[in-house]
């Protein structure tokens, strides 16, 4: 049966690599010699092997390079620690500031319109707009 390796290298200037490959040892030493000018590594040299992990099905391996490849630096640095528990916290805290920065967003373009329409308040989560003719309006927003 033949295997598959996806590897991650650590270049001299910090910055990660990411690969798959049927033989780990040859393609790092390739890596490591820089014979391919065009290549990412070559002018990051020297490297070092900091991760590796084994695959049966080629599709498998792909997968996992590519899930890898959009790693926040952060969680490629706890993969080549070996720190796996810690990965699913810096995938939570990617999304809440996702999530938190498009709320920000989302809030000032809301102040925004409502600041054109008339004066407006806010408290509870909640958008209160005065406009010109006295009428009110109320936007809610999702509470944190």
């Amino acid at each position: 049966m033949r295997e598959y390796y996806v590897y991650m290298l650590e270049c001299c200037d910090g910055s990660y690599y990411v690969g798959i490959t049927n033989d780990y040892q040859r393609r790092v030493a390739e890596h490591q010699s820089g014979t391919n000018l065009k290549s990412y590594t070559s002018k990051r040299l020297p490297v070092a092997l900091v991760y590796v992990a084994t695959f049966h099905d080629v599709v498998e391996a792909i997968a996992w390079e590519k899930h890898i490849k959009k790693w926040t630096r952060r969680k490629k640095q706890a993969l080549a620690r070996g720190s796996l528990k810690d990965l699913p916290s810096l995938s939570y805290n990617r999304l809440f500031k996702r999530v938190h920065d498009s709320r920000a967003y989302v809030s000032s373009a809301i102040e925004k319109v409502l600041s054109k329409k008339g004066s407006y308040s806010y408290s509870n989560h909640k958008y209160i707009l005065k406009s010109s003719t006295n009428s009110t309006v109320m936007v809610s927003t999702v509470e944190p």
